[in-house]
């Protein structure tokens, strides 16, 4: 462990840990975004059927007219 602290504190060490950070902040980043867009699209998709199954729903049994 003392050897670790030792490596951090010379200036390679240092450069390495800050790409460690940088790289793990992209990961990241990239696998949010693939996630957000992967439920958002969920989503529209699911929005789009239900607005096309209440579509069918209208057509197949239309209003009653209110007057009678």
């Amino acid at each position: 462990m003392n050897s670790f602290v030792d490596y951090i504190n010379t200036s390679k060490g240092l450069n390495t840990a800050i790409l460690v950070i940088i790289v793990i902040g992209a990961i990241n980043t990239i696998l949010l975004n693939f996630f957000v867009r992967k439920r958002f699209s969920k989503a529209v998709a699911e929005s789009k059927k239900r607005e096309l199954q209440q579509e069918k729903i209208d057509r197949l049994s239309p209003k009653k007219p209110e007057g009678k």
